[in-house]
């Protein structure tokens, strides 16, 4: 129904125009304000430095992860994957993505899958293999 139509069958059941026009612009108004939300919201979480979980945080390129572990300052993914292994059963499904936190701290991010099939995502410190969330 267009909104010619919808002003027609307002004058035939007696509403008057105005105040039926007033309804149809305050809800387009609503619609059109909603949707800059929504697109304000969905392009922040497009913004470089956000997590893929919504968190903020820098991903690693895969030279500066290889250095780390390297030097120590980080576990090797596969040790990570063991220790998360220890702590939730399950495995990993998809990559695994190592990020720099807000905090300077470094976390894998791992999409991880229960025995029971639940999918879980999960941050774990990359020093300690502690899962964090």
């Amino acid at each position: 129904m267009n909104g010619a139509s919808i002003l027609h069958s307002a004058a035939i059941q007696g509403i008057p125009l105005r105040s039926e026009a007033m309804r149809i612009k305050s809800t387009l108004l609503a619609l059109a304000l909603g949707l800059t939300a929504l697109s304000g919201a969905a392009a922040e979480a497009q913004r470089p430095g956000r997590g893929p979980f919504g968190g903020p945080g820098q991903s690693w390129n895969p030279d500066d992860a290889r250095d780390a572990v390297r030097e120590g300052r980080h576990m090797p993914l596969r040790e990570v994957l063991r220790a998360v292994e220890a702590q939730i059963p399950g495995q990993l499904r998809g990559g695994a993505q190592l990020q720099e936190r807000g905090n300077g701290r470094a976390v894998y991010l791992l999409r991880w899958q229960t025995p029971d099939g639940r999918l879980l995502d999960l941050v774990v410190d990359a020093e300690t293999g502690a899962v964090l969330r």
